[in-house]
């Protein structure tokens, strides 16, 4: 019903524009006293104009068809593309709306065959989690840093119940230089060694300690065994290294770009007078979102936050009383931004936000290499329903359900440029250089952003003139 509708409406616009062509030909045919004449006309040339507006109207409803059949196999094909790059990525409900029963008949098909896929790599997985659940004794599994990637009920219990959790640092529970200690004392992989880890009010423990090959820590405390299954959390990409950040240069490849995807919340749209109150920011290289390497800090913007602001990112005054100003705040997240190219959805609003915030507090900026979220959808999605964020996440299928601060904005953000990466490579966009210019070509919206003045930089104006 909705493609009949969709097709209805384009062929009523397009059989108007046709009407209006006939009316206007027949005028040039019969001259300037052509209506005139049109009322005089006969039966025959009025047969004649009936089947000419009946003929336009069957003609563009055949085009409005095809249209939207061939955009929902285009659409179809890059939801196909995503998935076969992304291990979660998942075709949006609504992608085969406008494309006619055929198209549904496919898209219901590809689902099936995806969820087929998801649910046969899942067996394994779910078996090795019931062999790890029968473990009794308290283990720890973590990063080479101390990022926590699997505990189970017994570690947890045995340390401080509530203390330790995935993606946390080990020193929640665990003296952070006896575990430095102990991680240097492991030699070779999968040799065990034996050691004491200090615990905060209570006495060292004993445990074991084993490097993984790939990196990974594994730590299992020498304690009284609990009975039964046990509860466990674990995220084993918090395992993967961070790859080292290089030089950004025009050829490096998207899929190896370190990435820093930020997002700042504000007092107001207003770049040379308004606050940050919030940056949030998580790690990316190509596809790979790390989401264990973030930052995420509430900043004091020494003036009052309007409630029109306040409704937006629910960041209060009594919350920023006590936060630290910009320059501590950014002091923390920019080493996370050296050798990386900062990414975000309408970034150029962001730097403009950085650039006026560290003048003002009287630290160095320099531009930094960027890639806008919001010209790369809006330059390669033709049928795009909107420009803001929520547009472009619903129709690629990404997950909003984490979107409530800044740090959840960038973790949404990278999860679309994730999701926009493997249909920039089939368009042929493989390079940072190749990004950048076909940025470009979102030509309605980078005016948009001119004319705000957020590249009243002098290094951002050079960028965007370069990559044009």
């Amino acid at each position: 019903m909705s493609a009949l509708k969709g097709s209805t409406q384009a062929a009523i616009r397009w059989s108007l524009l046709v009407v209006i062509a006939a009316f206007v030909g027949l005028c040039v045919l019969l001259g300037i006293d052509a209506f005139p004449k049109l009322i005089d006309a006969g039966p025959q040339e009025w047969v004649f104009i009936a089947c000419l507006v009946i003929g336009g109207l069957a003609l563009s409803y055949v085009y409005a068809a095809l249209r939207d059949h061939f955009r929902g196999l285009e659409r179809l094909r890059g939801d196909v593309l995503t998935m076969a790059s992304r291990a979660h990525a998942v075709i949006p409900p609504d992608s085969a709306d406008d494309g006619g029963a055929e198209l549904k008949q496919i898209h219901q098909a590809v689902r099936q065959l995806a969820d087929y896929v998801k649910r046969t790599e899942a067996v394994p997985d779910t078996h090795l989690e019931s062999i790890l659940r029968s473990f009794s004794l308290p283990i720890i599994v973590t990063s080479p840093e101390g990022v926590v990637g699997m505990v189970n009920e017994s570690a947890k219990d045995l340390l401080a119940p509530g203390a330790l959790a995935v993606g946390q640092h080990i020193s929640a529970s665990v003296d952070a230089d006896s575990f430095r200690a102990a991680v240097l004392s492991a030699g070779d992989p999968y040799r065990p060694v034996s050691t004491t880890l200090n615990v905060p009010d209570r006495e060292p423990l004993a445990a074991k300690v084993v490097r993984l090959h790939e990196g990974g820590i594994v730590v299992h405390f020498l304690a009284d065994p609990a009975a039964g299954a046990l509860a466990l959390e674990y995220d084993l990409e918090v395992l993967d290294p961070l790859p080292e950040p290089g030089p950004i240069a025009d050829d490096t490849p998207l899929a190896a770009l370190p990435m820093l995807v930020l997002d700042t919340e504000t007092t107001g749209l207003d770049v040379k007078n308004d606050r940050v109150v919030s940056i949030g920011a998580v790690r990316m290289v190509g596809q790979r979102v790390f989401r264990h390497v973030t930052f995420h800090q509430l900043c004091n913007p020494h003036q009052p936050i309007p409630p029109a602001a306040t409704r937006v990112h629910h960041i209060s005054d009594d919350e920023v009383a006590v936060a630290p100003d910009f320059a501590e705040t950014w002091g923390s997240c920019k080493p996370l931004l050296e050798g990386t190219v900062m990414v975000g959805y309408n970034i150029p609003f962001d730097i403009a936000m950085l650039r006026h915030e560290s003048r003002r507090a009287g630290l160095p900026w320099q531009d930094p290499p960027f890639l806008d979220i919001l010209l790369l959808g809006v330059a390669l999605i033709d049928d795009l329903p909107n420009d803001n964020l929520e547009g472009l996440t619903q129709y690629l299928g990404v997950d909003v359900s984490d979107r409530h601060n800044a740090l959840g904005d960038s973790l949404v953000e990278a999860e679309t440029l994730a999701c926009l990466l493997p249909r920039l490579k089939d368009k042929g966009i493989v390079t940072y250089g190749d990004a950048t210019a076909f940025s470009q070509k979102a030509k309605r919206i980078l005016d948009g952003q001119k004319r705000s003045g957020w590249y009243d930089d002098s290094a951002g104006i050079e960028q965007v003139e370069q990559a044009g």
